[in-house]
């Protein structure tokens, strides 16, 4: 209880003194004080007006950042639907172009046409090898 009522006294005369002190101050010194409190109420101010900057600018970000998840998800739709003009097949062994135009086609004279295609991937028709792809056009 005396330590309670010592810290309280110990406050009081501080508070006492420093008010005193303020007081008796010369003029100069009060100015000087002024001058600094009016600079910390600038720098407040200051702080607020670039918290509310940050605030809008962090609000834009993630609206810009929303538009942009927007438009990667119309790329990908897009690109989905965006069909090549041909499929890509691997020759396997035992295939020929006539083969590979009856599967696809369903007619193996069409084989000039798989040929025809792919004259710089394959440089004779009747040599094809095993593990190239190829690309068959779609009709």
């Amino acid at each position: 209880m005396r330590a309670i009522t010592w810290s309280i006294i110990a406050v009081a005369l501080t508070t006492f003194i420093v008010a005193g002190c303020v007081r008796w101050a010369k003029p100069e010194t009060m100015a000087a004080i002024q001058e600094a409190e009016a600079a910390v109420k600038s720098a407040e101010a200051k702080v607020a007006e670039l918290e509310a900057k940050v605030d809008a600018l962090q609000k834009e970000k993630a609206e810009k950042q929303a538009k942009v998840k927007e438009l990667e998800a119309e790329l990908a739709s897009l690109k989905e639907q965006v069909e090549k003009p041909y499929i890509v097949y691997r020759i396997k062994k035992g295939d020929t172009l006539k083969k590979i135009a009856r599967q696809f086609y369903g007619d193996e004279k069409k084989w000039k046409v798989i040929y025809e295609y792919n004259k710089d991937i394959i440089k004779d028709p009747d040599l094809i090898l095993p593990c190239v792809e190829i690309r068959i056009p779609k009709e």
